[in-house]
């Protein structure tokens, strides 16, 4: 039996859909896509990578031990034993009174918005306290004022894992928020110790 001119439409319309499925699946299909774009800059952490980028901003003080003086921490983009590319933070010394030392990178956001950051961390420790890792989102308005720092894994691990674990969170940022910066970091509890930072990844969700 012939195909008229309609009839041959329909078959062609329905076989397109068949393969691309409905005008509303393929707009969903492009949301997604979207959303799941990593926001973070240099988040695979590979070579050729200098120890800092412009990226990710390192902390340049000391931290001070009342007993010990200065300690310097250091922190930079290596490759570890396992072969992971890693943000790392070491202690040289002991550290007390709850001391913290971060790396950070900052970028622009919406106000209102919900973001969600994932990490992995790992890290060794010596000493009669603890290190602890945080990691969490702040956010500035369009003057650069602080708006506050909201925390995501503070009350996860109570000290640093000794096998990679995945830490993840949503914050949201404030309504007059325009900057934003996500701080990867360890706070330090008498004791000296050593982290690893991998695998950042920040997207916004939708509200």
């Amino acid at each position: 039996m012939a195909m008229n001119s309609f009839t041959r439409m329909l078959c062609l319309g329905a076989s397109i859909t068949g393969l691309l499925g409905t005008p509303v699946q393929a707009q969903e299909a492009t949301n997604a896509s979207a959303v799941a774009k990593n926001l973070l800059l240099d988040a695979d952490l590979l070579p050729p990578i200098p120890p800092q980028t412009a990226a990710w901003i390192f902390s340049t003080w000391n931290l001070h031990d009342n007993s010990a003086g200065a300690v310097k921490v250091d922190g930079k983009i290596i490759t570890n034993a396992d072969g992971h590319h890693c943000l790392a933070i070491t202690a040289s010394g002991p550290l007390h009174n709850n001391q913290m030392w971060w790396q950070n990178q900052n970028m622009a956001c919406t106000g209102g918005t919900t973001y969600e950051l994932t990490a992995s961390v790992k890290g060794t420790q010596q000493g009669s306290g603890a290190a602890r890792p945080t990691v969490g989102v702040y956010f500035l308005d369009a003057s650069g004022k602080w708006l506050g720092f909201q925390e995501i894994a503070g009350n996860q691990a109570s000290s640093l894992p000794a096998d990679w674990q995945q830490v993840q969170g949503t914050v949201i940022a404030p309504s007059d928020a325009a900057k934003m910066g996500v701080r990867l970091g360890v706070i330090f509890t008498d004791c000296q110790a050593e982290a690893f930072y991998k695998d950042p990844v920040l997207i916004p969700k939708s509200n």
